[in-house]
């Protein structure tokens, strides 16, 4: 009998144990509050006892480190382009090393919307669209890391982005390094519940009387003298569009009160293995003020020489050094985790989650 967790908080739903096992004998299902995704061990008749499963669990192995040689770099920047930067959460940083890159007929991995459902998918032919933009919703595994390792014993450049927990599980269950993989996280808040999100957009259809076709995230509007990029659109099938400043489902999510169980104090956040971190460029105005005073700026982390020469690639951005020091100090989340909120699980419980 495998025990691959104890508890909720043990699983980070990165699905690597699901991807390693021989027999096909663990799948990742929706279980446990929230409706995240969890591995169910299959039963012991098919079992060979390899224990692969538990070997590859980026959660009790999270000790695995990154290149010691490198000291990283640590960038803002912004694209050129305005109708990609727009379309981008940030700076759009993650499409620009995408492009900069494209010589080398690249696979993209990332998350991606379908339908409502946040889904790990890929796209040959290098194209971003579908990536960009956060979700702030646990996306379904999707057997993701096995295609990757499919395209990269075919020799083909892998650009995968994912969370920091995702990354500690691909590179466990590769099991050794690729040249041809380029790994991309950034500054995570944690997963938010499926479950929470689902009721959220009944709720939406319900006030507004009629169906929803789009909800998205991180929008830029103008206000008054500024960029707020942290407007949400809702999208209804009659053609009208709403937009606010405040939605409930995203101030729920930034407080914690759906965050999946594992992604409290994340050991991940502490130690990335991702060549690229990326991230908000906090505190703008005192960190770059000869910047465009309207443009959010992504922060851009080279933690590996691979990523180093990825970034070092791109055209088509305003770039400058950034003081390591000063990124870190107006945003944690790049080197700590996140308390859980206490209220997380009564308010799981009171939406029907938990």
């Amino acid at each position: 009998m495998i025990t691959l967790y104890n508890n909720d908080s043990e699983c980070c739903g990165c699905g690597a144990c699901e991807a390693i096992c021989p027999k096909a004998n663990i799948k990742m299902v929706t279980a446990g509050d929230g409706g995240y995704f969890y591995p169910k061990y299959l039963g012991d008749d098919n079992c060979i006892n390899c224990q692969l499963c538990l070997k590859v669990c980026p959660m009790k192995h999270s000790d695995s480190k990154q290149e010691a040689s490198f000291e990283p770099v640590f960038l803002a920047g912004y694209t050129n382009d305005s109708d990609l930067w727009m379309t981008s959460s940030s700076g759009g940083a993650f499409t620009e090393i995408c492009e900069a890159n494209k010589d080398k007929n690249p696979v993209v991995f990332g998350a991606k919307w379908e339908g409502f459902e946040v889904v790990m998918d890929f796209n040959e032919n290098g194209d971003t669209e579908c990536f960009r933009k956060s979700k702030y919703v646990e996306a379904n595994p999707n057997q993701n890391y096995s295609k990757v390792k499919f395209f990269l014993d075919k020799g083909r450049y892998v650009i995968y982005s994912g969370t920091p927990c995702q990354i500690n599980g691909l590179r466990a269950f590769l099991r050794k390094n690729y040249d041809n993989l380029l790994t991309i996280d950034f500054a995570c808040h944690g997963q938010g519940a499926p479950i929470v999100f689902r009721k959220w957009l009944k709720h939406l259809e319900e006030k507004y009387g009629k169906p929803l076709v789009s909800f998205k995230l991180r929008e830029k509007k103008k206000i008054k003298d500024h960029i707020n990029s942290n407007c949400t659109t809702y999208e209804f099938a009659d053609g009208t569009t709403y937009t606010t400043t405040r939605d409930y489902y995203h101030h729920a999510y930034v407080k914690g009160l759906h965050m999946r169980k594992s992604c409290a104090n994340c050991r991940f956040a502490s130690n990335r293995l991702a060549d690229v971190t990326l991230a908000d460029f906090k505190n703008v105005g005192e960190g770059w003020p000869e910047a465009l005073s309207e443009r959010n700026i992504s922060t851009i982390i080279c933690n590996t020489e691979k990523g180093y020469d990825a970034v070092n690639r791109i055209k088509n951005m305003t770039m400058r050094k950034s003081d390591k020091d000063f990124v870190l100090k107006y945003n944690p989340k790049l080197y700590k985790g996140l308390p859980g909120n206490p209220q997380r699980d009564s308010f799981l419980c009171a939406v029907g989650g938990g």
